[in-house]
């Protein structure tokens, strides 16, 4: 795990030119491929679940859903907010690095 965290420290976003990927319908983004693949999968199996008693239309059905999985999957309605939400992770990712490294530096000075 040393050398992952040391490998992600060291790559620069900055340099990176990230890949954008669309739902099949909705029009919302992301970055990363498997969460609109994930997306796409569960509103196919919602559709399936759908209930004629309990709700007014099949849109507002999917209304419902549709927003609430927007944010699971980290999914933007435009793509510059795909692009965000990948640079904001990508910090996240390397602060988390970050931590871990000092961690272990701090565990190898304590033994």
């Amino acid at each position: 795990m040393k050398n992952y965290d040391n490998w992600k420290i060291a790559t620069p976003y900055e340099n990176e030119v990230p890949e954008l990927f669309e739902t099949e319908k909705y029009n919302l983004f992301s970055t990363n491929e498997d969460d609109v693949q994930n997306f796409n999968d569960r509103i196919e199996e919602i559709s399936k679940e759908y209930d004629k008693d309990s709700y007014n239309s099949y849109n507002e059905f999917f209304q419902e859903y549709i927003e609430n999985l927007q944010d699971e999957f980290n999914l933007s309605s435009d793509q510059v907010g795909a692009l965000e939400i990948a640079e904001q992770n990508y910090y996240d990712e390397k602060e988390f690095a970050l931590e871990q490294k000092y961690q272990q530096m701090k565990d190898d000075r304590n033994e």
